[in-house]
């Protein structure tokens, strides 16, 4: 006996998983913040996740009409540079028959991690040209590095680099993997991922 927005909504168990439920009722223009918040003050159980699906999506535009879409809208948050030298690059992958998402990747110029964060930031929430108003993107950053030098300079840095990375494990709302691997008897290379 919920009410969202004035309705009344129905809730049933998933069959397929028995920590999730199906909701159904909701109006498909509603914000997913204004849902959510109705659901967390509902129970007393932790909602992890949460997805919406209003109805028939835009039938599959063109990858590459998407691609140029994103690319307008992240560019203004790059600096001005070389026009030789590409600051972003996006591919957007097509949707397999049964998919309701679209996704693409987005390649920042390694030295412009603060512009990425930002554009990424401006970008999330927003709606593409061609796009219905429920359609928006939803971004999420994941950082990448890797760091490459002689065995034995890591094995004199090991215990500085190790409280490094464990410095980044006990921030909140990231999640880092790293791995070590030696790509010859002279380097190392370490592989750190950071996920916020």
């Amino acid at each position: 006996n919920l009410i969202i927005d004035d309705r009344y909504i129905r809730c049933a168990p998933n069959d397929k998983c028995m920590d999730r439920i199906m909701i159904s009722g909701l109006d498909k223009e509603l914000p997913e913040t204004e849902i959510l918040d109705v659901l967390r003050s509902a129970t007393s159980r932790r909602v992890l996740d949460f997805f919406f699906l209003r109805g028939d999506a835009v039938v599959n535009p063109p990858c590459s009409v998407i691609e140029e879409a994103l690319l307008k809208e992240i560019l203004p948050s790059m600096p001005k540079r070389n026009p030789h030298i590409s600051s972003c690059r996006v591919q957007v992958f097509p949707p397999k028959p049964k998919d309701y998402l679209m996704s693409a990747l987005i390649h920042f110029d390694g030295r412009l991690h603060l512009e990425a964060a930002k554009a990424l930031e401006n970008i999330d929430g927003k709606v593409l040209p061609g796009c219905l108003s429920w359609q928006k993107i939803k971004s999420q950053q994941l950082f990448h590095s890797t760091l490459i030098f002689s065995s034995p300079v890591y094995h004199v840095i090991k215990e500085q680099l190790e409280k490094v990375l464990a410095s980044f494990k006990n921030l909140e709302g990231i999640s880092l993997l790293c791995s070590f691997s030696f790509v010859d008897a002279c380097n190392s290379s370490i592989d750190a991922f950071s996920k916020r």
